[in-house]
């Protein structure tokens, strides 16, 4: 799935659910797409990961009408994060009994054991506690629930609620977008004096920055071969934004969920409502894109023995992390011996416990030719272990992404986002490929031993132009909590 702009470009559905993707794919009914392509992104999308992409508030039109202004930048999130819910029935479609007290512990339950099996999983506000360092507080209100005017399949139209149709006519173009409104329909006749501006962040001011739409029933995710009776779990927006109460707080962005919905589903729908995350799993049924290696790819369904698939979404990547400046950036020039980095969580608070006399910094390294600081194709390096909501994750190492933030439209087998696989083979298949991108080979060393990235080993450190980066990260030692590993970042030498 490529990542966009979900205002103007549609809606930024959830991964599909394991167990329906595999059971989609060996149906020998299906028409499946053989393609090996890996992931790619939107080449229209330029913006700035993390800054407002006209999601949580429109573009304003030039005074002249004749185009639309990018959104006005914002700041990364800062503090409580107070999500709005509101949970709602279809007119065919009771909602299960359970529902608020389900989603009361899902977003905001505190070392919560799943009873029957003693697993701890974890909710949304733990998640994002975790993965943010502390620096993101989820907190909320659940209202409803509330019966909807109309029928799943008035909604779900054919294309589980996300047929993204210009006209803003909800009575002949219904979808996600039309469900959404007739839910603040609801709450707002049924709260006719609430005050929208407690689930309006100050860091960002002007609209509703968390509102989730609660559905009954099943979602789209599970059920790939039924586009007419289920909703697909999305983040969009609204046709049109709203104004509310004496307030004037806008409401534009929502995410929708079904009444069933994990803790994975949550946490990455929510990257792309509040953090403008793009989806980085594959383009094609085929594709893992990242795999279950960040949870804005398949890892929103990570989970560890006895629990759900969901129920353990794994951490974000450091390029993401990054983005909102959830972890330290270390700079590496010229050649630096044996190099301790921890794992990424141990900037976390409340995360991995380091030996007292670890000497190992923090974050992610960023490389480049040179040192080069500013650059928008580099290497992003880090430390992942099972730990926290790591636990769930195919294997421990260090993760190498190579990033190009400048991806443009005729770089067709160049990607924004790729995590190198320490034990791909020269086999013809794709990086992305399943075979390699969700084992516990893809960190390095892993199980292929793999302990020397450069220019000249497999995957390589060249560039995107096959240039000679001058970039190598060696004697990789084994995973663990501080790993210790020879950085060089030289002058480039000529063109391969």
């Amino acid at each position: 799935m490529a990542d966009h702009n979900c205002a103007s470009h549609g809606p930024c559905p959830v991964p599909p659910h394991p167990d329906a993707l595999k059971a989609y794919l060996e149906s020998e009914s299906k028409n499946i797409p053989t393609s090996h392509r890996h992931l790619s992104v939107d080449q229209s999308i330029t913006r700035p990961y993390g800054l407002n992409d006209g999601t949580l508030s429109p573009p304003r039109p030039k005074f002249d009408g004749s185009r639309r202004e990018s959104a006005k930048p914002q700041p990364p999130l800062r503090g409580t994060l107070r999500l709005l819910i509101v949970l709602t029935s279809f007119k065919d479609v009771p909602l299960r009994p359970d529902a608020a007290q389900h989603f009361k512990n899902i977003f905001f339950s505190r070392n919560e054991v799943k009873p029957g099996n003693n697993i701890k999983t974890g909710s949304v506000a733990e998640y994002y506690e975790e993965v943010s360092g502390g620096l993101v507080t989820i907190t909320g209100d659940i209202y409803g629930p509330y019966v909807l005017p109309e029928t799943v399949g008035f909604y779900a139209q054919d294309g589980w609620g996300s047929k993204n149709k210009a006209a803003d006519d909800h009575t002949n173009n219904p979808n996600a977008q039309t469900m959404a409104d007739h839910a603040l329909d609801a709450l707002l006749k049924d709260q006719p004096g609430i005050d929208l501006r407690q689930y309006d962040n100050p860091t960002r001011p002007g609209s509703v920055d968390g509102f989730v739409v609660v559905h009954a029933g099943e979602g789209g995710e599970l059920h790939l071969g039924e586009p007419e009776k289920y909703i697909w779990s999305v983040q969009w927006a609204l046709k049109k934004q709203r104004f509310v109460g004496k307030s004037n707080t806008g409401v534009y962005a929502f995410l929708t969920l079904p009444e069933d919905a994990r803790t994975g589903v949550c946490a990455h729908e929510l990257g792309h409502l509040v953090f403008q995350w793009p989806d980085l799993y594959g383009k094609t049924l085929h594709e893992r894109g990242v795999g279950h290696w960040c949870v804005m790819s398949n890892g929103s369904w990570n989970t560890v023995p006895g629990a759900q698939a969901g129920d353990v979404p794994c951490h974000p990547s450091a390029w993401l992390k990054m983005q909102q400046g959830w972890i330290e950036v270390q700079k590496a020039k010229g050649s630096l011996k044996s190099v301790l980095l921890n794992d990424v969580k141990a900037t976390v608070n409340g995360g991995i416990k380091l030996a007292t006399n670890s000497k190992g910094v923090g974050g992610t390294y960023r490389l480049w030719t040179k040192g080069n600081e500013f650059g928008n194709e580099f290497f992003l390096i880090e430390t992942r272990t099972h730990h926290g909501f790591d636990a769930s994750l195919p294997g421990e190492g260090l993760l190498i992404w190579h990033i190009q933030d400048n991806r443009t439209p005729d770089e067709l087998y160049n990607f924004k986002v790729t995590l190198l696989n320490a034990d791909f083979q020269s086999t013809g298949m794709p990086v992305s490929h399943e075979k390699y991108i969700d084992g516990p080979g893809c960190p390095f060393p892993g199980t292929a031993g793999n302990r020397s990235f450069t220019g000249k080993t497999t995957p390589s450190s060249v560039s995107y132009k096959n240039e000679d980066t001058m970039v190598s990260v060696t004697n990789i030692s084994d995973a663990g909590p501080t790993m210790s590993m020879d950085l060089s970042v030289e002058v480039a030498r000529a063109k391969l």
